[in-house]
């Protein structure tokens, strides 16, 4: 018996997604969150800086934010 390319190739693009919320889920709490969070006299700039770390964020909660992120988010 034969197998197809097309099924092979199908059972290859199917990857195993972690349980738990969705992406769009995991965004949503993220940003309620940092919204909750931070002090309400926090600059725009710093929470632009924290929304940025949120999002980059690994599963050990660490951050690696390129070169030049501080540059092209013009914080200075």
């Amino acid at each position: 018996m034969t197998k197809t390319s097309s099924g092979s190739s199908v059972a290859r693009r199917r990857s195993r997604r972690p349980k738990g919320p969705g992406d769009q889920i995991r965004v949503r709490e993220m940003l309620s969150y940092l919204a909750a969070a931070l002090p309400s006299h926090t600059g725009a700039a710093a929470r632009l800086l924290a929304v940025q770390c949120a999002l980059r964020m690994d599963s050990e909660g660490k951050v690696r934010l390129p070169a030049g992120v501080m540059r092209s988010l013009r914080l200075g």
